[in-house]
């Protein structure tokens, strides 16, 4: 009896474990796909930011890594949806962990947190893409990843000013460093 809840405990986590890999990899796949699609298709230059700097309060001079193109009229909305769908597929296999009458309880706890993660990744980007809109600039898509974030914002012509403003909510909502920062300009 006690092997065969070890059995079913360990299995659990294993399934656990591969969803959280798989979750992942969709994430991390689309991600992918909406830098390639903006800087493959069209892309005019590729800078590292030169002539403005950005300075941080210790005098460090951390770089964002900005990306210009041109995309088609329905990019935003169609990088959305792309987002959503990836994460309805996560969303979809972890919720069906956590109502498995089978599962064992460590298990549909960490589906519920992993669910929970999601949430909060799409709260941010949600808040980041309405900030970065308040600021003045038309459209924008955000994309957290595990360590960074892209962003993609309708411009003609990022200043040092408009990348700051862009860096400082990315930094605030998203708790990262400039250098995980990706800001591809679209016009």
């Amino acid at each position: 009896m006690l092997m065969k809840k070890k059995k079913i405990i360990f299995m659990s986590l294993a399934v656990i474990l591969v969803l959280a890999f798989f979750i992942n990899g969709l994430m991390e796949q689309q991600r992918a796909e909406l830098i390639e699609q903006v800087s493959s298709s069209t892309v005019n230059e590729t800078k590292i930011l030169g002539e403005a700097t950005l300075v941080d309060a210790d005098g460090a001079q951390p770089e964002v890594s900005v990306t210009v193109g041109s995309v088609s009229s329905g990019y935003f909305a169609d990088a959305r949806i792309n987002r959503q769908k990836a994460r309805d597929e996560a969303v979809e296999l972890l919720q069906s962990v956590v109502s498995d009458s089978a599962a064992d309880d460590e298990s549909k706890r960490e589906a519920a947190e992993e669910l929970g993660v999601i949430a909060a990744i799409i709260a941010k980007e949600s808040n980041m893409e309405s900030l970065i809109k308040a600021k003045g600039f038309s459209d924008a898509v955000v994309v957290v990843g595990e360590s960074d974030v892209t962003v993609v914002v309708q411009s003609d012509g990022l200043s040092g000013a408009d990348v700051s403003k862009i860096k400082e909510i990315v930094m605030s909502e998203a708790s990262v460093g400039a250098e995980n920062i990706v800001i591809i300009e679209v016009k």
